[in-house]
């Protein structure tokens, strides 16, 4: 194989190729198995922030029925964002705005301490979300450069075959025992 540039180095080339694949495939599923549980802990997150939030709005809600000025700036009226970076603005303006009113939300229970620790676990949230993300991204570079190994080992596989059969062209059994096709006329 030598003479069709095969030689021991360029052998060696294809067999790193595909060992670097296997690293990355392991690489790729540590990667993706990091932004599953990113995902994971960002829905636990939510959940747990929802509760809290949900709460604190219902009694917002109840304190402020008749002060539409406060109503409209703790962002009170409407349902909830669907999405998760404007649910997560949404909830800020309300905690933000909630530290000016805390007089008249404690008559209703709420303490600022009880604000504060909705308001940690809203930033909680972002934090999850904003490590999902990267999480994510990490994820799908590790994909891209699976896939860019796996390229160049197709590409060295073709040029490895062409080169086997034309080494072989008059010996078909060989190339049948590599597991190459053979044309029914070379046998």
């Amino acid at each position: 194989m030598n003479p069709l540039g095969f030689t021991a180095v360029e052998l060696r080339k294809g067999l790193t190729l595909r060992e670097e694949i296997l690293i990355l495939s392991v690489v790729q599923q540590k990667e993706y198995g990091e932004q599953y549980s990113a995902t994971d802990a960002l829905h636990q997150s939510k959940q747990d922030a929802w509760k809290v939030y949900k709460l604190h709005l219902q009694i917002a809600r109840l304190a402020f029925a008749e002060e539409r000025g406060q109503y409209k700036a703790l962002r009170l009226d409407g349902s909830r964002e669907r999405n998760i970076l404007k649910w997560v603005k949404q909830a800020r303006t309300f905690y933000t705005n909630a530290k000016n009113v805390v007089a008249q939300l404690k008559a209703y229970g709420l303490q600022a301490q009880d604000l504060e620790q909705g308001e940690a676990m809203i930033e909680a949230v972002y934090q999850a979300y904003d490590l999902r993300d990267k999480e994510r991204d990490e994820a799908r570079q590790s994909t891209q450069a699976r896939r860019q190994k796996e390229a160049q080992l197709t590409h060295w596989m073709r040029r490895y075959t062409r080169a086997l059969h034309f080494a072989f062209e008059y010996q078909p059994e060989v190339l049948q025992e590599l597991g190459l096709k053979v044309k029914e006329e070379a046998l």
